[in-house]
């Protein structure tokens, strides 16, 4: 926690912004596997 607390408080933009990315793309691939479970079954 203190890590992140640290690297936040030098970068907070792009430490964000490369949170934001991932969370985006994991639930983007996570409505794809729904949609295609969804489908098979």
């Amino acid at each position: 926690m203190v890590k992140i607390f640290n690297y936040r408080h030098y970068e907070p933009d792009s430490i964000f912004i490369i949170y934001l990315v991932g969370l985006f793309l994991s639930s983007i691939l996570l409505i794809v596997a729904v949609r295609r479970l969804s489908k098979k079954a």
